[in-house]
């Protein structure tokens, strides 16, 4: 669970339930950290320029390359950990 310090700075995460959908936990020797993510739009996605298209019949494959000339994620976030067991690392906002 996130810990008090996150959840209470935003009031909009402080009702929030947390499962196990919307964090994401990290951890290894050198990184503790529990990430929540909500509310998150992505939008232009639809807008991409087809570069290249390569088809093989035979295989019955297609390679395509595509680009995005421009699109946006926006959400909020929440996360508290320690990286290397010396620096906290937490904080709350909008991305």
């Amino acid at each position: 669970m996130i810990s008090n310090r996150i959840r209470h700075s935003n009031n909009n995460l402080r009702n929030k339930s947390l499962n196990a959908q919307n964090i994401l936990t990290f951890l290894n020797l050198k990184c503790r950290l529990k990430l929540l993510i909500d509310n998150t739009w992505v939008t232009n996605l639809a807008q991409f320029v087809v570069d290249s298209v390569k088809t093989n019949a035979i295989r019955f494959t297609m390679d395509m390359q595509l680009s995005l000339e421009r699109f946006n994620i926006d959400g909020h976030y929440a996360m508290d950990g320690v990286v290397a067991n010396l620096f906290p690392l937490y904080g709350s906002g909008d991305y």
